[in-house]
């Protein structure tokens, strides 16, 4: 060290003079009287106060911010140590803290402040706060306007330019969603269109449009699970291709339904309701042109309903069918009729008609006779009084009042009645005026067991069809061929109740198919069979889960298992194969019928996973703590990773392990292991762990989520290997815990 002050003291006179430029050490301290500057490590400072490690190169300090400078070849900074605080302070001569910048080692948050109070806060867990002191999510702004403003600042008028967007991603940086706000139309002026897109799968598809004219419209279909209000305009749905307005099916057990309301508009003193009618399109002439539509039926506001159609030939109005077994007599068809009081609203049986088969039908048509049988409510309870049957003669139970005097037909069933299927021809040939209203009636069929005593098992069915099919000839049976078309809304089965479940197949071996049905044009390509859960309300500030789609094999008994197995076409072929299945295990196996682990694609690569509780800790080193039941390592594979995750963190004060192969199987807890090779541990030099990049064995009292990995590639030998959960070091001790769970996952490459 050295002290350098030129004519200090004068060597002449040898007087003490006025120390102007002083250097110690050559550039370790300079003062530059000068520029009335001082330099550590320089003897050219930039500032007041210029602290160098090294040059920075050909670079000065700015003359705005040249009071402190710090200057490296590399990375340049300032440290400030405190045990509690380290602050930055901003003052003027009015307030000499009006700013600051201040880091809490307690909380490890870094706080911001301007005008002498807080306005932004960083946790120690990242998450911010603007205006709060305490956010509860990743950004949060407390104020009593918190207002985000995106202002794109490009002179543009296209349509779709000067876009701002809201961007939300996921970790492979790919957009699940998007809202964007960008003008609309290309006229200079101040229309503007929202959009809100999300994810298909293949591509961000915008979702929603609402344009310039608040007009909304959505790329999809659209569920509402509350009201819809229309203040003007029709609600139009779809564009040519069929749409169902439909509830939701509700999940749970025994969850009741919702229903579904459609209601006319409603007046107001004595003038008439709003009707509610349903057009359909009728079939016109060949051509393009589009045909009109007609009101099939008509709800008037006095409840009556009319369903008409205008044409010089037979109307079917409704048709009640029961396909019931040929052979079988008991299947029959019902329309009943109740009267009820309009104070309690008690519903009476007061009427009912049955058609019923006579006996087996055949192929004969000599065979296929019915009868009709008419009921009425006597005392509140209702029975058979009239019957029609197939050769026109009519029997009564009780009094027929007619021109002349009374007929008594009496009946006398002491035994079991057989109850046959009705079919109802309805023709409508009169004329009705324009200013008239009428209502066709359909079906509508009630089950009603809630009666006041119920002692009995009883098996209640809206609707059964039973179809068995004959050993002659090529037969197709058909349990319920639907179908729909016309309206603004069809539906082929809408099926609505407790749970909603649709049960279908039979006893037996046969196995049982969901499908699209095919087509029979050879141009028109397979239909999509789509499987969706319910949605929950969207739109709101809920933030309510969808319901989960759930997809289930079979149970089976004992040991028997069961697979879920995935098919698709084959290109340029009209066969499908097997994709991809889950075993009865949990495996999963892609272009490959046989898993061998948690995850198998093609034949070649798998990875093993499973969670392992380790409740065995032995002292001795390299003794056992637990085999990877259920999976083994095929002999000429290749391990390319191994990875240990802590799950659950043991109840030790020392509990070390680590994971370890060996070709012999079943090796007991506490019993050494087998000529084992280790894969994961402090015997593995390229083993690295979340808090240390240096090889350790893995340790159970870690917090959990704890990871220790290894990519080393290891070749498995001639043998088949098994993976065992090792103990590792001499502390373990012979106590057992009763907690610490860990899991291991292995990927290699090999065949079994």
């Amino acid at each position: 060290m050295g002290l350098s002050k030129p004519g200090f003291p004068n060597s002449t006179t040898g007087q003490v003079g006025k120390m102007t430029d002083l250097e110690v050490d050559g550039t370790t301290l300079v003062v530059d009287e000068t520029n009335n500057r001082v330099g550590i490590g320089t003897t050219e400072p930039d500032g007041a106060l210029h602290v160098m490690k090294a040059s920075a190169g050909s670079v000065t300090a700015s003359g705005d911010g040249n009071a402190f400078v710090v200057e490296a070849d590399d990375v340049s900074g300032v440290t400030l140590l405190a045990p509690n605080e380290g602050v930055i302070y901003f003052g003027d001569v009015a307030d000499n803290d009006i700013g600051r910048i201040r880091y809490n080692h307690a909380t490890d948050s870094m706080r911001f402040w301007t005008n002498n109070a807080e306005r932004v806060r960083i946790e120690s867990d990242g998450k911010v706060g603007i205006g709060t002191a305490d956010p509860g999510t990743q950004l949060q702004m407390t104020s009593t306007a918190p207002y985000a403003t995106l202002q794109n600042s490009t002179a543009e008028n296209s349509d779709g330019g000067c876009e701002s967007k809201i961007i939300f991603e996921d970790h492979a940086d790919v957009a699940l969603a998007q809202v964007e706000g960008s003008h609309s139309g290309s006229s200079d002026d101040t229309k503007g269109k929202l959009i809100l897109s999300a994810h298909t799968g293949s591509a961000l598809t915008a979702g929603l449009t609402i344009d310039e004219a608040q007009l909304a419209t959505f790329s999809g279909d659209v569920t509402v699970t509350g009201d819809v209000a229309v203040t003007g305009g029709d609600i139009n749905y779809g564009n040519g291709q069929a749409a169902t307005l439909a509830v939701d099916a509700v999940s749970g057990t025994n969850t009741a339904g919702n229903a579904l309301t459609i209601k006319a508009g409603q007046s107001t003193g004595n003038a008439a309701g709003g009707a509610l009618t349903f057009q359909v399109s009728p079939t016109g002439t060949s051509g393009s042109s589009v045909n009109s539509l007609i009101d099939a039926m008509t709800i008037a506001d006095t409840g009556t309903t009319t369903i008409e159609k205008d044409q010089d030939a037979e109307f079917v109005g409704l048709i009640l069918s029961n396909k019931s077994n040929s052979a079988d007599t008991t299947g029959y068809v019902s329309l009943e009729f109740d009267l009820g009081n309009a104070t309690n609203s008690t519903m009476i049986d007061s009427g009912k008609i049955s058609v019923k088969k006579e006996a087996s039908f055949t192929s004969t048509a000599s065979t296929q006779d019915s009868s009709m049988e008419f009921h009425t409510s006597l005392n509140g309870t209702l029975s058979e009084k009239m019957t029609l049957d197939s050769a026109g003669n009519l029997s009564f139970d009780g009094e027929l009042a007619c021109a002349g005097g009374v007929l008594n037909v009496d009946r006398a069933d002491t035994t079991t009645q057989t109850r046959r299927g009705f079919q109802i021809d309805m023709d409508q040939t009169g004329a009705m005026a324009g200013s008239n209203t009428g209502v066709n009636k359909g079906l509508e069929i009630a089950v009603n067991s809630d009666a006041p005593t119920m002692v009995g098992t009883v098996f209640n069915k809206g609707l059964e069809i039973d179809v068995t099919g004959g050993t002659s000839g090529t037969q197709t049976c058909i349990g319920a061929d639907l179908y729909a078309s016309g309206g603004d809304n069809n539906y082929g089965l809408l099926v609505t109740g407790t749970t909603a479940d649709i049960i279908v197949g039979s006893v037996g071996a046969a196995n049982t198919v969901v499908s699209s049905i095919g087509q029979t044009d050879d141009s028109l390509a397979g239909k999509h069979l789509i499987v969706k859960a319910g949605n929950a309300v969207t739109g709101g500030t809920e933030d309510l889960n969808g319901g989960n789609l759930l997809l289930k094999s079979g149970d089976g008994d004992g040991i028997g298992t069961s697979m879920m197995l995935f098919y698709t076409k084959v290109e340029l072929s009209d066969a499908s194969i097997e994709r991809m299945r889950i075993d009865s295990l949990g495996n999963l196996g892609i272009h490959t019928t046989e898993p061998e682990g948690a995850v198998s694609i093609g034949s070649g690569y798998h990875i093993i996973t499973k969670d392992m509780d380790i409740r065995k800790a032995d002292s001795g080193d390299n003794t056992v703590a637990d085999e990877v039941i259920g999976f083994k390592i095929p002999a000429n594979a290749i391990i390319t990773e191994v990875v240990a995750v802590v799950k659950t963190a043991s109840n030790l004060s020392t509990h070390l392990v680590n994971i370890q192969m060996s070709a012999t199987t079943e090796t007991a807890p506490d019993a050494g292991i087998s000529s084992g090779t280790e894969l994961l541990g402090a015997g593995v030099a390229n083993t690295d762990s979340s808090d240390s990049a240096s090889t350790s064995d893995i340790d159970m009292r870690n917090d959990p989520k704890e990871v220790w990995i290894c990519r080393d590639t290891v070749r498995v030998g001639t043998s088949d290997h098994y993976l065992y959960v090792c103990n590792a070091g001499t502390g373990n001790g012979t106590t057992d815990p009763s907690s610490g769970t860990l899991t291991v996952i292995v990927k290699y490459y090999g065949m079994d």
